[in-house]
């Protein structure tokens, strides 16, 4: 018989075990110990945060739902968000019901506890069931040292080093935290589990500086090989910026991502990018509209079911 539960404190090792083995099998190996260290590595600041949802016969685990709560800050208003993520159901027992009741545990969950809205990403159709809608921009631009060479080869970025932040640099990772809550947009990120957060999906956290001035800071995924937020106290300073960066890496070839706000950093690589695209961001259920329209006051107009022009930085990563 299938019964379903928040998970115990004592679940943690079973769930971190069943979770590697689903996306395992559905997509390429998984260590979410690796992948995502802010929920399960050993010590994780925020394994206690997260609640999970399970489905189980027995000692036997059939299902999983996580919902990690968080706030998400818009330009001085504040929406309160949980990301649903390690959705798996074991592929043995698919067609029984479990992932339906899960989802709906979550929602009913965050609808209890004053959530405005939930995200997570994922196949469109296999979450619209759900109640979720695209949602979000998200700016993608294909790079090359080729690109480089021809476009910037006049901009001088000798004076620009890039460094890879590690627990040890407390101060520097004081002043890029600073740097990252000033953003207009921006994910919960306690300063404790910064750095555990930058690490997600095997991420480094990069600092860029002028001699010895932190000027931004990006995070390099080198499972496919893309910095992500790249942010910079002045945009002015994006060519030289992206002329360090990849002058650093073994790779021909790299993507960016930009956001709206980012007006000058947008410019700057659509200069020199082979290419570019945009995207939906991530998949989101509303569950205050009220809340969430106060602090994205745009509209659908009479042929859209939601807006789509908004930001949602940092959701890849919470």
């Amino acid at each position: 018989m299938t019964e379903y539960a928040v998970a115990k404190p004592n679940d943690r090792a079973g769930i971190i075990d069943f979770v590697n083995m689903v996306f395992s099998m559905d997509h390429r190996p998984h260590d979410f110990k690796k992948d995502l260290p802010k929920v399960y590595a050993d010590g994780a600041p925020w394994y206690d945060r997260a609640i999970h949802f399970v489905a189980r016969d027995g000692e036997t685990i059939l299902g999983n739902v996580a919902l990690l709560p968080l706030d998400l800050y818009v330009n001085g208003k504040t929406l309160k968000t949980g990301f649903i993520g390690a959705v798996s159901t074991h592929p043995y027992h698919r067609g029984i019901g479990a992932m339906k009741t899960l989802m709906k545990m979550a929602e009913d969950y965050a609808r209890t506890h004053g959530f405005d809205m939930l995200e997570l990403g994922g196949q469109r159709q296999r979450y619209e069931y759900y109640g979720y809608k695209q949602m979000g921009l998200r700016r993608k631009f294909e790079v090359s040292k080729t690109n480089v060479r021809h476009v910037l080869g006049n901009v001088n970025a000798d004076d620009i080093s890039v460094y890879e932040v590690t627990e040890n640099d407390s101060a520097l990772l004081n002043e890029i935290h600073a740097l990252h809550n000033a953003l207009p947009i921006h994910v919960e990120r306690p300063r404790e589990a910064f750095l555990s957060i930058m690490h997600s999906w095997r991420g480094s956290l990069l600092a860029i500086k002028r001699d010895d001035t932190l000027i931004g800071y990006t995070v390099f995924q080198g499972l496919d090989d893309t910095y992500s937020e790249l942010i910079l106290r002045d945009y002015s300073d994006t060519s030289a910026a992206l002329k360090a960066l990849i002058g650093k890496q073994e790779h021909k070839e790299f993507t960016f991502t930009a956001f709206s706000f980012q007006k000058d950093s947008i410019k700057a690589l659509g200069k020199i990018a082979e290419g570019w695209n945009i995207s939906f961001e991530m998949m989101v259920n509303i569950l205050n509209p009220e809340n969430f329209y106060e602090v994205y006051p745009q509209k659908s107009d009479d042929n859209a079911e939601l807006p789509c022009a908004l930001d949602f930085p940092g959701a890849d990563m919470f």
